[in-house]
Formats: structure tokens, C-alpha cells, sequence
């Protein structure tokens, strides 16, 4: 049986010239699923990439973060602010 052990809550800011490479999150606590509310898309790049999303809308992301490697692309202009939540079972 799974057992739920927490979440967490970020508020990520990506200023023109951010990035975030490909990489997998550490996995401290079991399976961790992250819920992804972009509020605010970049003019030009920012893109989040996953090998295995459920992009529940144009804006809204769910995936394995422990599991998938994800990246955002270069922020070319303008900024990009996501609302994050972790799930940790």
C-alpha cells in the first residue's frame, strides 16, 4: 500500500536568460509527481519539456518528476513564472 508523505509549493521565476537543463529530481521520499501552473509564459522560449507529461491544458502539467527527465528551453524574452506543486507517496 502507498503511503502519502507530504507535498511542497514553489514559486519559480525564470528571468530572460534562465534555463533549466534535462535532469530528474532526486528521489528523497518515494515517487514524487509534480503539478506544474505556468502563469506566466515567456515572449520567446521557456519551454517545458517532459519524455512523459499529462498536460492537462496549454498551461497545466502533471508528471514523475523523480522518474522523467524534464528541462525548460533558453528564456529568450520575457519571463516565465510557474506555480509548482510536489506529491510525495
Amino acid at each position: 500500500m502507498n503511503k502519502f508523505l507530504g507535498i511542497d509549493c514553489y514559486l519559480f521565476y525564470y528571468p530572460k536568460g534562465s534555463h533549466i537543463p534535462k535532469h530528474r529530481d532526486p528521489n528523497k521520499f518515494g515517487k514524487q509527481y509534480r503539478l506544474n501552473i505556468e502563469i506566466i509564459k515567456a515572449k520567446i522560449g521557456g519551454k517545458f519539456i517532459c519524455n512523459n507529461i499529462m498536460s492537462l491544458f496549454d498551461r497545466i502539467y502533471f508528471f514523475r518528476a523523480d522518474t522523467n527527465y524534464h528541462k525548460v528551453t533558453l528564456v529568450e524574452d520575457g519571463f516565465r513564472l510557474v506555480l509548482s506543486f510536489g506529491f510525495f507517496i
